[in-house]
């Protein structure tokens, strides 16, 4: 056993994990879907907010043009009409009554929700899917490696040997809390410190004791040294920037554990901590039981909902107050959402696809994607909410955009494959890749991505790029008949997306061919 595979399998099992007066310190594992930058806008902050259990869409952000399918099938759960909170800028879709503050930040542009987010034949057990959206995979493939942890080993090489360091004094990634999950695993190491109290300066090793052995056992023992020194000094950066900021500025926040978390977070941002990404979770969204109680405005899920969104809110205005907001934006989102249909404990059970929500004064914020069509087409409805996007698309705009990941770390980190991008970030707030300036990253070359999902039921959705002109998209089938024109017509220079309905056609392989001015693509699809 060599020392990398001795670190991965058994030392952050029994070191790492050091507790005392109420903090937990964990320099070796963390669940974190953690930065990945390459030296440009190195100033950009990622607030990552994990809603564990899998949250119940339909009652967060509301189709109110669905209502009438939604009180067919879960009516003692439903909420009011008149109770939901609704939007200026989209009069069929509203907010749980206990979501005000989310609904507020979306009022005022600073909350985008991206609909029916999931991934192909998804995964409905908690830990799965949770390894899942951690790892960034398929629902087929079992990763050893967090798909951020693969990209950390190409941007900071040496970890954690040569690290902290002058450039580097900072944890790369905190938690605020002390489970460890799969996330920022690495080829050779994981990344991340978690925490419970940032003020206390626990020493997880005063001294070294006898001198170490020779041989395998001295070595690993030296290691194992090394890496409760390096937690040390990043304890003490903690402490140190939570005493440079003591006080956190908004009366926004509620009394709950998402509150606290994030008030820690805005007093590190402000007190000059350069971590890139700060994970903070809320569990209790299984509700198979009583996800209501009494009044569907209240209950479990609504207690839920408005700890969160008392948090984000409270979090939102604390860092405006302190001047950091240009740098910072944050996401929410769980392992999966919930079915369509309630069952018959006042609950709901796991289902499929959600809306995951991203917060910060540099979105544009908006709605991506539509409310979800929840008719299955024969007088009845859907048991799942359908896909829009792959939850990886989220993943990738927020690389491309906001970390100015490159197109060949974008390709390291999704294992080669390209992703629907989502131009989430006012134009002046994109970084670009080469220069770090705040610039708009061009997105308009010519090119067809996979159709998904990859097999189809009833529709399926065509997502390209064009560089501006004519675009045609073609159905063939297998042998290269032409089957019918999707779309034939001149469109502005950009991203874009078609749905394609099954209609009549048999189950099988298929392909749709994009045709521009001057290029031409084919991609497969499969059709159950």
């Amino acid at each position: 056993m060599d020392r990398r595979k001795f670190i991965g399998n058994s030392i952050k099992a029994c070191v790492v994990s050091a507790v005392s007066g109420g903090m937990i310190t964990n320099a070796l594992a963390k669940s974190s879907f953690l930065q990945a930058i390459s030296g440009s806008c190195t100033d950009k902050i990622l607030v990552l907010i994990q809603m564990n259990g899998g949250n119940d869409g339909l009652n967060t952000v509301i189709p109110l043009d669905q209502y009438s399918l939604l009180s067919s099938v879960r009516s003692n759960i439903l909420i009011p009409e008149n109770k939901v909170l609704t939007t200026s800028k989209y009069n069929a879709t509203g907010f749980h009554p206990s979501a005000t503050g989310l609904h507020q930040l979306f009022e005022e542009s600073k909350l985008s929700v991206v609909q029916g987010c999931s991934y192909n034949n998804p995964d409905l057990s908690h830990f799965r899917a949770t390894d899942i959206w951690m790892t960034g995979s398929d629902s087929n493939e079992y990763l050893k490696t967090g798909w951020i942890g693969r990209n950390l080993d190409e941007l900071y090489p040496g970890w954690p040997d040569e690290y902290p360091n002058d450039e580097h004094p900072d944890p790369l990634a905190i938690q605020m809390g002390s489970t460890t999950a799969l996330g920022l695993e690495g080829a050779s190491a994981s990344f991340g410190i978690a925490t419970t109290n940032i003020t206390s300066d626990y020493a997880l090793l005063s001294g070294f004791g006898d001198p170490s052995p020779s041989g395998y056992a001295g070595c690993y023992l030296d290691y194992i040294r090394t890496v409760a020194v390096n937690t040390d000094k990043y304890n003490a950066r903690i402490v140190e920037a939570a005493n440079n900021q003591k006080t956190n500025m908004s009366s926004l926040y509620g009394s709950g554990s998402v509150s606290n978390q994030l008030k820690n977070v805005a007093r590190l941002i402000k007190g000059g901590l350069q971590t890139r990404v700060y994970v903070v979770s809320l569990s209790g969204f299984d509700t198979h039981a009583m996800q209501i109680e009494g009044d569907t405005t209240s209950g479990v899920h609504a207690s839920l909902l408005k700890e969160i969104s008392e948090g984000v809110r409270g979090f939102q205005d604390d860092i405006e107050k302190m001047g950091v907001n240009d740098r910072v934006t944050g996401m929410v989102f769980s392992e999966f959402g919930r079915r369509v249909n309630s069952n018959g404990s006042n609950g709901t059970d796991h289902g499929e696809a959600m809306p995951v929500m991203l917060f910060g004064s540099e979105l544009k914020g908006d709605m991506y994607g539509t409310n979800p069509n929840l008719s299955n087409g024969k007088g009845g409805v859907v048991d799942n909410v359908p896909l829009q996007y792959d939850y990886r698309c989220v993943y990738y705009s927020l690389l491309k955009d906001w970390f100015a990941l490159s197109n060949n770390q974008l390709s390291n980190v999704f294992g080669g494959k390209e992703y629907e991008y989502i131009e989430l970030f006012k134009p002046e707030s994109i970084c670009d890749v080469i220069s770090g300036a705040n610039t708009q990253v061009d997105q308009t070359t010519d090119r067809l991505l996979d159709v998904y999902p990859t097999a189809i039921d009833e529709s399926g959705i065509i997502p390209f790029y064009s560089s501006g002109g004519d675009v045609q998209l073609n159905l063939y089938d297998i042998s290269g008949h032409k089957i019918s024109t999707i779309m034939e017509s001149s469109v502005t220079a950009g991203s874009h997306r078609v749905t394609i309905e099954r209609n009549n056609l048999k189950s099988g392989m298929y392909l749709i061919e994009m045709k521009t001015n001057n290029n031409r693509f084919t991609k497969k699809m499969i059709v159950n």
